[in-house]
C-alpha cells in the first residue's frame, strides 16, 4: 500500500485510508485491531471520517473492547464537523441509551415497590385476657402473605357474682396484607387451681387503627368453687382494638363469656414487630 509510509509519517488522511484497508481486507489481510489503531491515530488528529469509523469500532467491539460511551464521544466529535452519518449514529445511540436508562429506572421502581410491600407493617393485638406472642412462620401459615405480628399481654376479671378472681394471659396476633386478623392465646385464672383455656380468634381491620375480633376457646375450669373440682370449660367473646403511635402499639378491650366464670372483662396491650 503506497500510503502506508505516509500514514506512518503522521498523515491523518492516509491513516484513515489505511484503517479502511485493514478493516475490509483491501490489499492486506483483514485485521480489526490494526484498523482500530489507524482510525484512532487519524481521529485524534481531527479527521471526521476516522472519528466516525472509530465510533463504529467502539460501538461494535471491532479491534477493541466494546465501549458505547467512547462510541458516542467519537460520533459527537465527527457530528460536530458536519458528518451526516455520525449525526445519525449519535442520535440512534442516544435513543438506545435513553431506553436502557428508562428500563433500569422502571426495574428499580418495581423492586422498590416490592420491597415496600414486603416490608408492609400493619399492627395489632387480641382477646379476653392475654399477652400475645406468635412466630412469624406460624403466622404466615395461618394466613398467606406479609403483615404485622403482634405480641400482647392482658388481664381478665369476672364481672358476674361468681368469684372475684383475677386472671391474665398472653398470646400472638397476625394481621395480613388484606387486613384479616388471626390470633392464638392462652388465658389463666388462679393458676394454683389449674384453670386455663387456649383460644383462637379471627377478626377484621375495619379501618385504619380500629380492629374488631371474635374469640373462642376451650380448656379446664373450676366447676365447683367450694371443692375446686375441675372439668371442661369453654369460652366465647369478642373485643375491639385500637392502634396507636404509627401502628406500633395496640390497646384492647374485650368481653367474653366463660362457662365456669360467667361474663369476663378483658384489658390488654401489645406491640407490633
Amino acid at each position: 500500500m503506497w500510503f502506508k509510509k505516509s500514514a506512518e509519517q503522521g498523515n491523518a488522511d492516509a491513516q484513515h485510508r489505511l484503517g479502511l484497508c485493514y478493516e475490509n481486507g483491501l490489499g492486506t489481510t483483514r485485521n480489526y485491531a490494526q484498523a482500530f489503531k489507524w482510525y484512532k491515530k487519524s481521529a485524534e488528529q481531527g479527521n471526521a471520517v476516522a472519528q466516525y469509523m472509530l465510533g463504529k469500532c467502539y460501538e461494535n467491539g471491532l479491534g477493541t473492547i466494546q465501549n458505547k460511551s467512547q462510541a458516542l464521544y467519537w460520533y459527537k466529535e465527527a457530528a460536530a464537523q458536519g458528518h451526516l452519518m455520525a449525526q445519525s449514529a449519535q442520535s440512534a445511540l442516544e435513543k438506545e441509551n435513553a431506553r436502557v436508562v428508562s428500563a433500569y429506572e422502571n426495574t428499580q421502581t418495581t423492586q422498590k415497590a416490592k420491597k415496600t410491600q414486603n416490608n408492609y407493617t400493619s399492627r395489632k393485638v387480641r382477646n379476653g385476657g392475654g399477652w400475645r406472642r406468635f412466630w412469624e412462620n406460624i403466622g404466615s401459615h395461618l394466613y398467606r402473605g406479609y403483615g404485622s405480628h403482634v405480641l400482647f399481654i392482658g388481664i381478665d376479671r369476672p364481672l358476674s357474682d361468681f368469684g372475684k378472681r383475677w386472671g391474665g394471659g398472653f398470646g400472638y396476633e397476625h394481621i395480613s396484607k388484606s387486613s384479616i386478623v388471626t390470633m392464638l392465646s392462652v388465658d389463666v385464672f388462679d393458676i394454683l387451681f389449674d384453670e386455663f383455656s387456649g383460644n383462637v380468634g379471627f377478626g377484621v381491620d375495619l379501618f385504619d387503627g380500629f380492629i374488631l375480633c371474635a374469640v373462642g376457646g376451650v380448656g379446664r375450669g373450676i366447676l365447683d368453687e367450694s371443692t375446686s373440682d375441675t372439668g371442661f370449660a369453654w369460652k366465647a367473646g369478642g373485643e375491639v382494638q385500637w392502634l396507636i403511635n404509627d401502628d406500633r402499639y395496640l390497646l384492647r378491650l374485650g368481653v367474653s363469656y366463660k362457662s365456669t366464670l360467667g361474663v369476663v372483662g378483658s384489658l390488654g396491650c401489645g406491640f407490633a414487630f
